[in-house]
């Protein structure tokens, strides 16, 4: 029950979104949308029944708790349909003296965290043996993690010059963006703010994922006209598209963006973890929209900013693509994002802090522009400088620093099931021996 009220409390939008973007009935919107909640309360049901047997023999406590629910996030982060949405830590967002853990933790490990607080919580109101105890040994844990994110928060990670960036939310409803027959007025659009960001003089500007709908060999005309613009304002262009080449007579389409510079295009990011039925078709199946091939390399692009990073869209839930560009040089993360599909704020603010994670996990700024939705930029520390409204059309500007910091996070990845799953069932078993010898 509370796996499934948790999910409805998270995704009550779901419904209206898998409607509206696939076109399809109520009636199969809503029985997806219970498949998915009620996968995704499993691994809590097994969690609750696990409580329960440790409680009921007074062998509960905290850690072992704490260790439980981040088993929990693992299986909807990794397991067989990956849901990492709705991570405990992302609720953490606004407080940046804890946030700043993650470059340690990640989240799973915040998560896990904030599970132990609430675990001691309530082993003091049910006067759980030994519960005071525990409730030190957190209350300690959590102000060193306090102590260490106001440390965190003095520190400087920004290298070589200031860099001016804008980040453009285009703000065109879907109906109007996806209309090929308005394809030269759309890009007229994106233009002309782009124009109104050039009074800053941004030496990168940066545009959503798909902010065009037809790919550069459909419209050469309409692509000599950003390249027109790059040349006379002298900014880079972070460009979102569709890439569609022929290999073997075969068409394939690519989800992209294009980094054009003095004119050209200078190089190109394909999207390489692509979204279920939106953008693939799991295992075969004849469901959803015309598939996407996924790109097959993961590097940064090179721009005259620094060695920039690209996750499209919903590649920013995967914490592990973001450590692998970071691993290969990237200096900036840049999350160009199509959010026509979030119905309410509330689906558009979580991912905005999923993108205040990304940022302090690698300590990288991220400059997130959005069809629709949250356009950001967000800087090493998770602060973020410039926020859109809420699909309105709007054109953020900032000035700040690249990074090439390390983390601890960044080297050693996130919580590893195995490991996890072995403490869990040593912390029980441990502590169910010592309850057993002294009754």
């Amino acid at each position: 029950l509370w796996g499934v009220g948790s999910s409805v409390a998270l995704a009550s939008w779901l419904p209206a979104t898998i409607a509206r973007f696939f076109e399809s009935g109520w009636g199969l919107a809503v029985g997806a949308t219970a498949a998915v909640f009620l996968y995704c309360a499993l691994p809590y049901a097994a969690f609750g029944a696990w409580v329960a047997w440790t409680t009921g023999r007074r062998a509960a406590m905290p850690l072992a708790v704490s260790i439980g629910w981040a088993a929990c996030e693992l299986f909807r982060v990794h397991g067989a349909i990956e849901v990492p949405w709705g991570l405990l830590a992302f609720t953490q967002a606004p407080w940046l003296a804890i946030v700043q853990s993650a470059d340690l933790l990640g989240a799973i490990g915040l998560g896990m965290l904030i599970a132990a607080v609430n675990a001691s919580l309530a082993g003091l109101l049910t006067r759980a043996p030994r519960g005071w105890r525990s409730a030190w040994v957190t209350a300690g844990l959590f102000l060193l993690i306090w102590g260490y994110g106001g440390l965190r928060l003095g520190q400087d990670f920004g290298v070589g010059e200031p860099v001016s960036v804008a980040v453009v939310q285009g703000g065109i409803e879907s109906e109007l963006r996806l209309d090929l027959a308005r394809s030269e007025q759309n890009l007229e659009h994106y233009l002309e703010m782009t124009r109104e960001a050039q009074g800053s003089e941004p030496a990168l500007v940066l545009w959503p994922e798909l902010a065009l709908q037809f790919p550069f060999a459909a419209r050469p005309e309409l692509w000599q006209r950003i390249a027109e613009t790059s040349r006379a304002h002298g900014a880079e262009l972070l460009v979102g598209a569709p890439h569609v080449r022929t290999r073997l007579f075969v068409r394939e389409q690519l989800n992209s963006a294009f980094l054009v510079r003095d004119g050209r295009i200078a190089d190109r990011h394909d999207k390489v973890a692509l979204m279920p039925f939106s953008e693939m078709r799991p295992v075969g199946l004849p469901i959803g929209r015309e598939p996407y091939l996924a790109g097959l390399e993961l590097r940064p692009l090179s721009s005259r900013s620094g060695e920039l990073g690209v996750l499209l869209c919903s590649e920013l839930l995967h914490p592990g693509l973001a450590r692998r560009l970071v691993d290969a040089g990237a200096q900036w993360l840049a999350n160009p994002s199509n959010d026509d599909w979030f119905s309410t704020p509330a689906a558009a603010d979580h991912q905005l802090a999923v993108a205040v994670f990304r940022a302090v996990e690698n300590r990288r700024p991220v400059l997130r522009p959005s069809t629709n939705g949250r356009a950001a930029i967000i800087d090493a520390h998770g602060r973020l400088l410039a926020v859109a409204p809420y699909r309105q059309p709007a054109v953020l500007e900032a000035t700040l620093q690249p990074s090439d910091s390390d983390t601890l996070y960044g080297h050693v990845g996130g919580l590893s099931p195995a490991p996890l799953a072995s403490g869990l069932v040593l912390a029980s078993v441990f502590h169910l021996a010592v309850v057993r010898r002294r009754n």
